[in-house]
């Protein structure tokens, strides 16, 4: 320590405080990280939570327009079967 030409004591009180602003600055680093990591695994989850819905709802939407499609050909062959009766009948 003969390379300091400030007292002990004041040089003490410099190192403690320069100790710990470091320590209270790499500890809330630690937290910002930790904070981070934990919104990026929540975010990932989030994110293949809704992948996993979106299958089901396409998959849902396929189906009811499946539905859809032969509800609409189901009309069509009765309109045809109604006209041909009404055709048949001379209306």
């Amino acid at each position: 320590m003969g390379e300091y030409k400030s007292p002990y004591k004041k040089l003490i009180a410099f190192f403690e405080k320069s100790r710990d602003g470091w320590k209270a600055k790499c500890l809330e680093a630690k937290y910002a990280v930790k904070k981070l990591k934990n919104q990026v695994r929540y975010l990932a989850a989030r994110k293949k939570e809704l992948k996993r819905r979106v299958r089901e709802l396409e998959a849902a939407l396929s189906e009811a327009r499946c539905r859809e499609q032969s509800r609409e050909q189901e009309l069509e062959a009765l309109k045809k079967s109604l006209d041909a009766e009404a055709a048949s009948r001379g209306l």
